[in-house]
């Protein structure tokens, strides 16, 4: 995740996955391609040029082969070249994109080209792999914001505190625990309890925001999401 923003990027769905680099080139054969997407067991693939076998990218996507339309075509057209069958659509995200807001985007195409910031396609992402990676990876996320949103929503409903929003979590757990906070809050949660769980959690949210590291403990945000709901 970017270490300036607490907001996932495609790269970051790009690191969990670690997804290769499928694609044809405009002059390989219906055939080829056919057999190329069903060997890999997907329905949608870039077609190339200027593909740099070193690096494994290219600086050029000219359309995408599907295999649905092609399967239909191979008997009459199997050695034709699938330039002339491609769809030409540009279905291409920048690794620095914001994935909460291409979420969507991200499901309703086949297949998507993944850029660096030099504009060079190095990898392809499919709908299945995005839905693998919001089930492991942006479920701690949503945990972690919603329980620091929440304090943040406890301070400000039971004290003058007003910016809190660059307050780091340590900070803004502190005055949740001072006395004007939390006396006005008349909880019947043990204080011994949920001061500890919190500081665990504030812990995990600067592991996985600012250096990467998703091994959180889901049983415990989801526990202290639940406490402070009570």
């Amino acid at each position: 995740m970017s270490e300036c923003s607490n907001i996932p990027t495609i790269r970051d769905l790009v690191d969990y996955i670690k997804p290769q680099f499928h694609f044809v080139t405009m002059n390989d054969s219906l055939n080829k391609v056919i057999s190329f997407m069903v060997s890999k067991d997907i329905g949608a693939c870039p077609v190339v040029s200027n593909y740099n076998k070193k690096n494994n990218t290219s600086r050029s996507i000219k359309g995408y082969a599907l295999l649905g339309s092609l399967a239909l075509k191979m008997n009459e057209h199997g050695d034709a070249c699938i330039k002339d069958f491609m769809v030409r659509k540009q279905w291409e995200l920048y690794d620095y994109d914001n994935i909460v807001e291409k979420i969507s985007v991200l499901f309703r195409k086949p297949v998507f080209c993944i850029k660096d910031n030099h504009g060079i396609v190095y990898t392809t992402i499919y709908p299945t792999q995005v839905s693998h990676y919001m089930f492991s990876f942006l479920e701690p996320y949503f945990y972690l914001m919603n329980i620091e949103n929440k304090i943040g929503v406890l301070i400000n409903n039971n004290s003058e505190e007003s910016n809190l929003s660059d307050l780091p979590m340590g900070k803004k757990i502190k005055l949740l625990f001072s006395d004007e906070v939390w006396n006005a809050l008349d909880t019947t949660i043990d204080e011994c309890i949920l001061k500890p769980m919190l500081d665990q959690v504030a812990e995990q949210r600067n592991r996985f925001f600012h250096h990467r590291n998703d091994k959180t403990d889901l049983k415990l945000l989801k526990r202290v999401w639940d406490l402070l709901n009570a």
